[in-house]
């Protein structure tokens, strides 16, 4: 983990939930997918943080954006 931040100047955890969330962005532009149903296939198992992580990336939450 050291290594990786050192050299992409970001946390491993913070670069996967990064692509995590893009991935959302596009499933999100779909509305007639949940926004929980995109929250797991996301790869996130808790709705709340799924939303808290979406904010932390983007300013809004995941039905803001959508």
């Amino acid at each position: 983990c050291l290594f990786f931040k050192k050299h992409f100047g970001m946390s491993l955890i913070d670069f996967i939930n990064g692509k995590r969330v893009e991935v959302a962005c596009q499933l999100l532009r779909q509305p007639d997918i949940p926004v929980s149903e995109v929250s797991r296939r996301c790869g996130f198992t808790s709705v709340t943080y799924f939303n808290r992580v979406f904010r932390k990336f983007t300013g809004m939450s995941p039905t803001g954006f959508r």
